[in-house]
């Protein structure tokens, strides 16, 4: 991993970076074209985490590098296990009860109602817009009806993992577990759409973009460890650098948790998943957070999303996401 990562992001030369401490005209970022260049879905994503404000395209600092190489040497670390929580009991235990046809649909209701937080989740589902019953759902047992097998395997997946993103411990995660936890519940919603008819793909390609949530906020753990009320990193350089150590780091949790080998290799590999699923969800609901943070146009999430009708319509579906 940390090879292919130095090569893109590079070393700072010693010339370089006293040459930018020196004049810090030395180096000017290249001018912007907003109106026809592309956006850069992940890249805008990450600088959203962040809450980074800087020029697209600037030359990354010698404080970007610092904090690059310690995302790096924690993703290395064998310790790496003592940074990432254990997956909660509940999700095994809701998974196989789902995965083994001699449960009846009393045993998995009955199981569901042992917990308030699942209860009232299963029923906002199940009343929001994407099922469209025309009336109030009112019973646990019409609930689950309505969401099916995949739909309440999402919601279980979705409610024990919360806790897990909402994690605020510092100046990042102060402000990026909330925003990740947007993108989260918007990407469950997206994978509802886009697996429609598809038996189990949906939950497994929500499983493999929380597994990329959980990495993130360990990734902004680590640099709020290093943060010293310097400047958020802010270079296209450094946020392209940091969506790649998360998918690896994702990969690392998804084998400590024993996940499917399916949901672990629909991660990709160098910062891009290998699932179309997981592709067209992840960049629809990042595209819909970001549009609706008001940190990119409509027009240009569009424009980025215009070679793939499905993620495109995907897209505007949820902007009545539940």
């Amino acid at each position: 991993m940390a090879s292919w990562l130095r090569r893109w992001f590079g070393s700072p030369p010693a010339a370089d970076v006293e040459a930018r401490e020196a004049s810090p005209v030395a180096q000017p970022a290249p001018e912007r074209q907003a109106s026809s260049r592309a956006l850069d879905v992940d890249g805008a994503f990450h600088r959203w985490l962040l809450d980074a404000h800087g020029e697209d395209g600037a030359a990354a600092s010698a404080d970007e590098h610092a904090l690059y190489e310690a995302l790096v040497s924690a993703a290395e670390d064998p310790r790496l296990v003592h940074r990432v929580p254990r997956v909660p009991a509940i999700v095994p235990q809701l998974l196989q009860m789902l995965r083994d046809p001699s449960h009846q649909a009393t045993d998995i209701s009955r199981r569901v109602a042992q917990d308030a937080v699942l209860v009232a989740a299963v029923l906002r589902v199940a009343n929001s817009p994407w099922y469209a019953t025309g009336r109030r759902i009112e019973s646990l047992e019409q609930a689950l009806l309505i969401l099916g097998q995949d739909g309440l395997r999402q919601i279980v997946a979705s409610v024990a993992m919360k806790p897990l993103i909402n994690v605020q411990s510092g100046h990042f995660t102060r402000v990026g577990a909330p925003r990740v936890w947007d993108q989260s519940e918007r990407a469950c919603a997206a994978c509802r759409l886009l697996a429609r008819g598809q038996t189990g793909a949906g939950f497994e390609a929500y499983l493999a973009i929380l597994l990329t949530n959980v990495a993130s906020i360990v990734a902004l753990r680590v640099l709020d460890e290093r943060y010293h009320d310097g400047l958020a990193p802010a270079s296209d350089a450094f946020c392209a650098a940091l969506g790649a150590v998360i998918r690896d780091l994702a990969g690392t949790i998804g084998r400590q948790w024993e996940f499917p080998p399916a949901v672990v290799a629909a991660l990709g590999s160098e910062g891009t998943p290998s699932s179309p699923l997981v592709h067209a969800a992840e960049r629809a609901s990042r595209c819909r957070v970001l549009v609706d943070a008001r940190c990119v146009t409509a027009e240009d999430a569009r424009r980025a999303l215009s070679h793939a009708p499905a993620a495109a319509a995907c897209f505007e579906a949820l902007a009545t996401a539940a």
